[in-house]
């Protein structure tokens, strides 16, 4: 009974979330659990939506909005063979980064080789978290600067339409 009860916790808990969808059975209910944690803490830390995908063969994976996302899929390609591959949204500015991730997935490619895929995730979420930039919002700022608010004096509406020199 607790089993079932724990069971249909997991499968509810991943539905309402959505990071991990394991279609070919990679990760077991507890490594799923761990993983859905390791998930939720970038996702607070980094302010990006990670999305985490097991898939036979070449299946993709589309998204509705794809903004500052990361996506980590595990592809079946052989009987006994997986390989990883992750994805990057444009916003997250990791073109540049590519010798650092590199690094990291050779840093990591034992566990992958022994077959450890629940230690390999949630160390490449950790160590890969470290090399996304957090979001400054200073630079943002509240409003936009355009060139014709630069002036010391503001002029209303109407003025700058009547006026010679808006």
């Amino acid at each position: 009974m607790k089993k079932i009860i724990f069971a249909f916790f997991m499968a509810v808990s991943c539905l309402s979330f959505g990071e991990l969808k394991d279609n070919i059975g990679l990760f077991s209910e507890e490594e799923a659990a761990t993983i859905n944690t390791a998930i939720e803490k970038v996702e607070k830390e980094k302010e990006i939506k990670v999305y985490l995908n097991t898939v036979i063969g070449e299946e993709s994976f589309q998204l509705e909005n794809p903004q500052k996302t990361f996506i980590i899929t595990y592809q079946k390609i052989g009987k006994d063979i997986v390989v990883t591959e992750l994805k990057f949204t444009e916003d997250l500015k990791m073109g540049d980064k590519a010798q650092e991730i590199d690094l990291v997935l050779d840093s990591l490619k034992e566990q992958l080789f022994e077959k450890n895929y629940a230690a390999y995730t949630t160390a490449l979420l950790e160590q890969i978290s470290t090399l996304i930039p957090l979001e400054d919002k200073s630079e943002e700022g509240d409003g936009q600067n355009f060139p014709e608010d630069s002036g010391e004096t503001k002029k209303g509406f109407f003025r700058r339409v009547f006026s010679r020199n808006p």
